[in-house]
């Protein structure tokens, strides 16, 4: 501590330090517990009581780790699950009362392995910008939707952090080429593609 600011990060050799000094999200769980994602080292829980931390990071021998450990955005459903992003590694579930994470990648629907931020609908989807468009993703049926320019997207990569909800539950992603902004329920798939 130098006085006002207490500063928090890794140190080499101490496994309940910071797992990596570059953090791209801090998020505050309906519990109060504060999740933090980093660019190389995974996923980290904060205890704020005792100021350490519990790493989370992916282990190609364990399929219940998490699935890439570029953390870009997290999100808390209402059943107190959290749905991580990851640059390469797709959409991670991850339970924090059993500390197993479910994946979902390209191979099960997803439009691109990069993704980048996460909203909520009304409905219960999760609308996802990705590094090839729009995805949305029903976490009830598993079922993913992409959409890209053809549909009117400002393009097909978007930017971290760029994504807003109103209070009307109205959209906004921003991309390379501007932004997009829509309100889930006027988007219409043809059930005949």
């Amino acid at each position: 501590r130098t006085g006002q600011f207490t500063h928090f990060k890794h140190q080499s050799g101490d496994s309940t330090s910071l797992s990596n000094d570059i953090v791209k999200v801090i998020f505050e769980d309906s519990k109060g517990r504060f999740w933090l994602g980093t660019v190389g080292g995974g996923l980290n829980l904060f205890d704020r009581t005792t100021e350490k931390f519990t790493s989370f990071v992916n282990n190609p021998k364990n399929p219940n780790s998490i699935s890439n450990n570029v953390v870009q955005c997290i999100f808390e459903d209402n059943n107190g699950i959290l749905w991580i992003s990851t640059y390469g590694g797709g959409l991670n579930r991850f339970d924090p009362e059993r500390n197993t994470f479910d994946h979902f990648k390209e191979d099960d629907g997803l439009s691109h392995n990069s993704l980048y931020d996460i909203l909520p609908d009304d409905n219960g989807n999760l609308w996802i910008s990705t590094s090839r468009g729009l995805t949305k993703f029903n976490p009830e049926t598993e079922v993913f939707r992409n959409y890209d320019t053809r549909e009117g997207l400002q393009g097909e990569d978007f930017n971290s952090g760029a994504h807003f909800r109103s209070e009307t539950g109205e959209m906004f992603f921003g991309g390379t080429n501007g932004f997009n902004s829509f309100h889930p329920d006027s988007i219409r798939d043809n059930p005949h593609v």
